[in-house]
């Protein structure tokens, strides 16, 4: 099967799980849980900056329009976007980077894997959460938020993670 095939199939899977389980969940009152940048984290090293500008934007757009949060995730997962690169720059393992290789820990390492992945997430969810109540007033209350999101995020993103790694 063509890589780009599996890459739109896995974006749709995300995108149909965020929507129906993990955006009703919110409406719950439980932790914000994303698990859709997990399809920016997984993009290969080599992805024109363009384009991963573009699909972070189309990403966060897509979210905003069934979240009705204008804008708030299409800034917060364009940034992403931008940073992302930045990011692995500061995480460049000792080998070099593959062009087509999945961003994962089987190449790189466990270590590496929890730098990357933990340091994306956490700034998306801070971002998003921060700009969504636009206030510190109840700083303990937002900074557990934040925390709490994270940590389920990522547990969730990992899962995802180990399913997509086993069907490689």
């Amino acid at each position: 099967m063509n890589k780009n095939f599996k890459y739109i199939i896995l974006l749709f899977i995300l995108l149909f799980f965020q929507f129906f389980i993990f955006d009703k969940l919110f409406l719950i009152y439980l932790p914000n849980i994303y698990i859709y940048i997990f399809f920016i984290l997984i993009l290969p090293y080599n992805t024109n900056k363009t384009l991963l500008l573009f699909i972070s934007f189309l990403l966060g757009l897509f979210m905003d329009f069934t979240n009705y949060t204008p804008g708030l995730h299409a800034t917060v997962t364009t940034f992403i976007g931008f940073l992302r690169p930045k990011i692995l720059a500061i995480y460049s393992p000792i080998t070099k980077y593959e062009d087509k290789e999945i961003l994962g820990h089987k190449k790189y390492g466990w270590t590496w894997f929890l730098k990357y992945y933990s340091s994306i997430i956490l700034i998306h969810n801070s971002l998003i959460i921060i700009l969504q109540y636009f206030t510190f007033y109840h700083f303990l209350y937002t900074l557990s938020r934040i925390l709490l999101s994270f940590a389920i995020s990522f547990a969730f993103i990992f899962i995802i993670y180990s399913f997509f790694i086993r069907q490689k």
